[in-house]
């Protein structure tokens, strides 16, 4: 396992101590778009739900003052379901289904912007979660959500058949 995939699933856990006890409902679900928001010490991180598609192209830029260093990731809910409800240790098709962004504890950056670039492997709902790594305050939150060209095209060919 890689050490950016340790330190995701690591700082994952350690959110989810907090959100578990929250309901499904406390949990923002967005769409394209960009959205703010913040963190304190006694609420470190948050997170997002999406419902994308297969084939969808997402696109997420996280940015921040120059005070804080954020890290943030996306991970299909099956995953996080698996791992952090039910506790299967055991390998699923889902292990693969999540992109992070940032740095270890030891590498903080301030007010360096997070990119992620993700290509959704199945119909769903994903999760996206934003963590301070340092400091605390706001950030913003921008979404784009692309159809994958060849599956559009692929769907367009099927129709005329």
């Amino acid at each position: 396992m890689s050490k950016k995939l340790l330190f995701f699933l690591i700082v994952l856990f350690f959110l989810s101590l907090y959100s578990i006890c929250k309901a499904d409902s406390d949990f923002e679900t967005i769409t394209q778009g960009t959205y703010s928001g913040s963190t304190t010490s006694s609420y470190p991180g948050h997170f997002y739900y999406i419902h994308l598609s297969n084939g969808d192209i997402v696109l997420l830029t996280l940015t921040f003052p120059s005070t804080v260093d954020y890290d943030f990731g996306i991970l299909c809910e099956e995953q996080y379901i698996r791992l952090y409800v039910h506790d299967d240790s055991g390998y699923s098709e889902h292990m693969t289904h999540w992109a992070y962004s940032g740095h270890h504890f030891d590498e903080i950056e301030y007010g360096v912007s997070e990119h992620i670039e993700f290509e959704v492997p199945h119909d769903g709902r994903y999760l996206i979660n934003i963590l301070h790594n340092a400091g605390h305050g706001s950030y913003q939150l921008k979404v784009e959500v692309h159809k994958h060209i060849f599956k559009e095209f692929e769907n367009e060919e099927s129709k005329k058949t």
